[in-house]
């Protein structure tokens, strides 16, 4: 790649270049990706593997969140200190206002 076009990427433009082979090795053998670098001439095409480079990498999948993973606790639960005040009527009513996994409400 020629100097020029290198300076068009900025001050990391030679990482970034470096960052392409990188991954080439990586994903090809010693000529494939010898081959991809040797057609590698504006900062454009750059910025396009830059593009292409975690597509790849991610198979198109989303990053992982933990958010939506457990089921957020129901409003109106009461602590195990709050139950334990609780007289037998309350307990009952308070069981009964929340499913109990059994199918029957």
């Amino acid at each position: 790649m020629r100097k020029q076009e290198i300076d068009k990427l900025g001050v990391q433009g030679t990482m970034r270049v470096t960052a392409i082979n990188n991954f080439l090795k990586a994903h090809f053998d010693a000529d494939t990706a010898q081959a991809f670098m040797a057609t590698l001439a504006t900062s454009r095409q750059v910025a396009g593997w830059e593009k292409i480079m975690p597509r790849l990498t991610n198979q198109s999948a989303s990053t992982f969140s933990q958010q939506h993973r457990a089921p957020p606790e129901p409003e109106g639960r009461v602590t195990a200190e709050q139950w334990d005040r609780m007289g037998a009527g309350e307990k009952l009513d308070y069981a009964r206002r929340f499913p109990q996994g059994n199918g029957r409400q």
